[in-house]
């Protein structure tokens, strides 16, 4: 009798073991993406308004983009802060998170290429499960965001 009860015994075990295996995983694979972040490789942007400027730098491996994006409001407070996401087509679409007055924020951010510029792009947004994203099917507006233009990496 014990003979037969062991195995049932070890399979929700090796179960629980595999699962726990799986969640490391994941959890170091996103570690890992923002550990791969090196401004000798990245590439770098600048952007200046009338009263504010914006850096943005990512490394970039196939369409997948990490880095770091900051933004520096005359009459707001300035945020900085990574971000994570990828390029479908010429539109860089990424998760800005960051820090604010003491609370964590993730807001998405999208980014259209034309020619050597990165222009901000804006639309509606739609939470959904506690995370904020671009509506779908909802026009994105690439006509007054921040242009930003590729800088030397400091």
């Amino acid at each position: 009798m014990i003979i037969k009860k062991t195995p049932i015994l070890a399979i929700p075990l090796s179960l629980l073991i595999l699962a726990s295996c799986n969640s490391n995983n994941k959890r170091s694979g996103a570690k890992d993406s923002l550990a791969t972040f090196n401004k000798q490789t990245a590439s770098c942007y600048r952007a200046i308004s009338n009263t504010d400027t914006a850096t943005l730098s990512f490394d970039q491996k196939d369409a997948k983009v990490v880095g770091e994006l900051a933004f520096n409001f005359k009459d707001k407070d300035d945020s900085k802060g990574t971000i994570s996401g990828e390029f479908k087509g010429d539109t860089l679409f990424v998760d800005y998170t960051f820090k604010l007055k003491g609370a964590d924020y993730k807001n998405p951010q999208v980014f259209l290429k034309r020619g050597d510029e990165l222009v901000q792009g804006s639309g509606e947004l739609e939470m959904y499960l506690g995370r904020t994203y671009f509506k779908k099917g909802a026009p994105i507006n690439f006509e007054n965001g921040f242009v930003f233009e590729p800088i030397n990496c400091k």
